[in-house]
Order: C-alpha cells, then sequence, then structure tokens
C-alpha cells in the first residue's frame, strides 16, 4: 500500500521484496528515506496521483481491452454480457489500466458504455478513444482486501504488478481462463503472442483462482497449476463455469430452397483450420456438387495458404464469398439463412462460433477433440479429426447430399439446452464467493 501511494503505481515482485528486506533490516525512518530517496531518483514522485481510491469491499471487475476498444470477440462479448448482469445486481467497481499498465483508475463514461450496454440496448458502438493523457493520474483506483477478476483479454505488460497483487497483498486474483493456445499450439500463433502468454502465466501461477470457460481450458490450466508444486508454490485453484451457448435469440427463417449455404465463420488463422474446410469444399465443386461457401471473419496475424486458395478459388469461378469483419446483425442473418457449419479448428478453448451456429438451427461440423467435443455432445453436429481431409470431406458432402441427415441434426440443434448469459453470470460470482472475501 505504501509502495503504491509513493510511486503513483502499483509496485512489482522485485519492488515489494527489496521493500520487504529494507523493514526488516533497517529503522522505520531509515525505511522512509530510503523509500523516499527512490521515489526521486526514478521519478515517481513526478506521476503522482492526488486521489487514491481504496477499493475494500465487494469485487474489482478489470474490463480494460472491452472499455478502451470496439473490437467484438468472442472476449468481448463474454465481457460485455457479463458486466451489466453483475453490475445490476452486485457490489461491482469497474477498472481500467492506467498508461504503461502501472495501475488502475475509474473507466470513463464513454469507456463504461462499451461494457455496461447489452447489445440489445445499444452497446457497443462507441468508437474506440483513448484519453489517458487526461485521467490517467488524477486519481487511481487500489483493490485492498477484495477480489480482483480479470475477464478481459490477458494483458502481457501487467502480469509482474498482478503477480506482487496476487502473492503479496490481501487481494485474490480471479482469472477466466480462456486457453493456452499460445503455449500449447505455439507452432499455430505468432512468436509475439506465445512470449506475451508465457510472461502472463507469471500472473496465473499466483492467482487464487482461474475460472475455465470449458472442461477442456480446465485441463490446460490444472495442469499448469499442478506443474507449480516444483516451484514450492500450491498454484491456483481451477474450476469450470462453462460460458453460455449463445448470445442472441433464435430467430427462424427458413432455409434455402436453392442450392445448400455452407458457412465458414472465424478468423482465418493457422489453428482455426479455414484451409482444410476450403479444400473440402474444392474436393466436392469438382465431383459437381453445387453449393455455396459464405466466410465470416477477418484476417489473421499470418494470412498463409489460406489466403491464397481464396484468391484461387475465387478466380477460378467457384461460388465463394468472404464477407470479412461483419456486425452482429449481420452475422446472425448469415448463420440463421447457412444450411451448414464448418468449424473444425485444431485448438479451442470453447468454440463460440459452433454454439452460435447451432443457435439457428445450423448442422455443424465441428472437431471431435477438446472443447468443440464437448459442445458437440449436446447434438446437432458432425465431429471429425481436424486434421484428416479426407474424413472432412466425406462429412461435408454427407450434409450437402443427405438431407434428412441435416433435418435431424437441425432438429437436435434447435432442442439443445442452451446456458444463458445470466446462468454463466451467477455461476461465476458463486465461485468468486467461494474464496471466503467480503461480498
Amino acid at each position: 500500500m505504501v509502495l503504491t501511494a509513493l510511486r503513483g503505481a502499483f509496485p512489482g515482485c522485485a519492488a515489494v521484496e527489496s521493500a520487504t528486506h529494507l523493514v526488516a533490516s533497517e529503522t522505520a525512518d531509515a525505511v522512509a528515506r530510503t523509500l523516499l530517496a527512490e521515489a526521486l531518483r526514478d521519478g515517481s514522485l513526478n506521476r503522482f496521483a492526488p486521489y487514491m481510491d481504496l477499493v475494500r469491499r465487494g469485487v474489482l471487475l478489470n474490463v480494460d481491452f472491452c472499455a478502451r476498444n470496439a473490437t467484438h470477440g468472442g472476449i468481448q462479448h463474454l465481457v460485455r454480457e457479463l458486466t451489466p448482469r453483475w453490475v445490476r445486481t452486485h457490489n461491482v467497481q469497474l477498472a481500467v489500466w492506467t498508461a504503461n499498465f502501472e495501475t488502475m483508475r475509474a473507466p470513463e463514461q464513454c469507456e463504461r458504455d462499451r461494457v455496461l450496454l447489452l447489445p440489445e440496448d445499444g452497446g457497443n458502438t462507441t468508437p474506440s478513444d483513448r484519453n489517458d493523457d487526461a485521467v490517467d493520474h488524477l486519481r487511481i483506483v487500489v483493490p485492498w482486501g477484495v477480489p480482483v477478476v480479470l475477464p478481459d483479454v490477458p494483458s502481457a505488460e501487467a502480469a509482474d504488478v498482478l503477480a506482487a497483487m496476487g502473492q503479496y497483498s490481501p487481494n485474490d486474483l480471479v482469472i477466466v481462463g480462456y486457453d493456452l493456445t499460445p503455449v500449447i499450439d505455439a507452432d499455430t500463433r505468432p512468436a509475439a503472442e506465445t512470449e506475451g502468454m508465457v510472461r502472463w502465466l507469471r500472473a496465473v501461477k499466483h492467482a487464487r483462482l482461474v475460472a475455465a470457460i470449458s472442461d477442456s481450458a480446465k485441463a490446460e490450466f490444472t495442469g499448469f497449476a499442478e506443474m507449480m508444486a516444483a516451484q514450492g508454490l500450491s498454484g491456483p485453484e481451477v474450476v469450470s463455469v462453462i460460458i453460455a451457448e449463445t448470445p442472441v435469440s433464435r430467430r427462424q427463417y427458413p432455409k434455402n430452397e436453392g442450392r445448400p449455404v455452407v458457412v465458414i465463420p472465424g478468423r482465418r488463422e493457422p489453428h482455426k483450420n479455414q484451409r482444410i474446410a476450403l479444400h473440402a469444399a474444392e474436393v466436392l465443386w469438382r465431383r459437381g456438387l453445387d453449393f455455396e461457401v459464405r466466410m465470416i471473419g477477418g484476417p489473421g496475424w499470418t494470412p498463409g495458404t489460406v489466403e491464397g486458395a481464396i484468391t484461387r478459388l475465387q478466380t477460378e469461378g467457384w461460388p465463394l464469398t468472404v464477407l470479412g469483419w461483419v456486425d452482429d446483425d449481420t452475422q446472425w442473418d448469415e448463420f440463421a439463412h447457412a444450411d451448414i457449419a464448418v468449424f473444425a479448428s485444431l485448438h479451442e478453448g470453447y468454440g463460440l462460433s459452433v454454439t452460435e451456429c447451432l443457435a439457428f438451427g445450423v448442422p455443424t461440423i465441428t472437431t471431435a477433440y477438446g472443447s468443440q467435443a464437448e459442445i458437440a455432445a449436446e447434438g446437432g453436429c458432425v465431429v471429425v479429426d481436424p486434421r484428416d481431409d479426407s474424413a472432412i470431406v466425406e462429412a461435408l458432402s454427407t450434409l450437402l447430399t443427405d438431407t434428412g441427415r441435416r433435418d435431424a441434426l437441425r432438429a437436435e440443434a434447435l432442442a439443445r439446452n442452451h446456458r444463458t448469459w445470466s446462468e454463466y453470470a451467477d455461476e461465476l460470482w458463486a465461485a468468486v464467493m467461494r474464496l471466503g472475501t467480503s461480498s
């Protein structure tokens, strides 16, 4: 607490350890002189915050990325469905990071609007608007003895101060665990993302709780937590709090009477495996099957062979449309009018695109392991080995030519017991409250 007040920033692990050694070996006056001298030397007093708001009750919820950006991927969907529900029903204070991830502050009104308005209430439309210089160091937010919940995009830059918070403060870190893909499947992700995840794990190992979004994600984080015994640490408790199946009401549309429409959702990245889906489509086009493919989602970190295949297939005149990033209404309309979806990713923490397609009764070809298999177990899916080209070709061929099979899967999809976002929010809150800290 003293270090935060003196520096206007949360201390990292080394700063806390150094101060602890100083307190154990010096008089109070000597400690004060040394800490003030260090603050003067490193320029901390130049960023001194005139106000420090202590959060000593309830829960501090850091929603930094979603508050600052209008991006609307899977993580952002969760944050924007969770936050309004918690704020309406519980004692929750929102926070974002200050510049350089040194400490936290309360969000501005435009930032609050990005996370507090549900989509049906007109939320998520405010453009990104960083304004750190005007607000960063006027009033900082400091949690003390409360759960600090991190549901947003992991911030590797904050890993050290969060690790110190988890290890040395009376706060309990709670992390929503999406997946460890950048570490487990590093060859499918950019090197910078893998490096960032490795840094973020420093905070994870000092968390009290990881609330994994699927049983598959739980297995990944449990494996990491168990390795902490080699460092003499207990690691976090890891639980599954399964996220909601769909963020939208199921609007019913008649399916196409003409040629079938196959939708391929997701950002175009290696681990999403769209190249194999396009291969299957090409094989079946060349066999003479008549159907249309529509891809939803923008390019990922490496164009690779996916973009090359798209260009070639379109040049050759095959019925392939690439929509790129679209707004929610457009995406839901695409899913609602699709006859088949292909989402056979190599690795997913959950696979929200699968459940979104199923919510509209779209039979979906997906992966036979991990979180996608968990989703498929409730019906509406054909599962395949995503590395087996012929398996995907035959699965797609069956759904394109066997309308009875399609209709049966469509009925299964619409009969699924869809989890709601309210259920997810309630279960996550219950998990946080079991930590035994104040509510």
